[in-house]
């Protein structure tokens, strides 16, 4: 399977107080030909762009973006994604399931962490979708 992000030039700039609260990208648009790509995050934490599959998450360093430089990847088990994030450190993976579970892999052994229910972490939600996270 194959990734290709291009773009003849991507010009990424944030809005916000302190953090990175916004993205946009402006003209010309940012093409993902990902084949059964779930959707586009932004990783803001570690500045990636991510495309989950069924089976895999590719992701591109956004700044400094370029389009020549061929995505990681990491495998992903199967399941329904709404967000998806890096640790701080890119060691751990964090796959939101649904609007109440977060799922925590470690990215070398793909150990599975903790799968989590919400009620006991600490989140920022848009829409179902988390923000940011603290286990408590």
């Amino acid at each position: 399977m194959s990734a290709k992000a291009s773009s003849s030039q991507l010009s990424v700039s944030s809005s916000g107080s302190g953090g990175l609260s916004h993205v946009y990208i402006q003209h010309p648009p940012l093409r993902c030909n990902v084949p059964g790509s779930r959707g586009l995050f932004y990783d803001d934490g570690n500045k990636l762009l991510l495309s989950p599959t069924s089976d895999q998450v590719f992701s591109w360093k956004a700044v400094p973006f370029d389009p020549h430089v061929s995505p990681t990847s990491d495998s992903i088990s199967e399941g329904p994604i709404l967000s998806i994030r890096y640790s701080l450190d890119a060691k751990i993976i964090a796959i939101q399931r649904s609007s109440l579970e977060i799922q925590f892999f470690h990215r070398e052994t793909w150990t599975k962490l903790l799968s989590q229910v919400l009620s006991t972490v600490r989140f920022c939600t848009s829409k179902n979708q988390w923000a940011g996270f603290a286990c408590l």
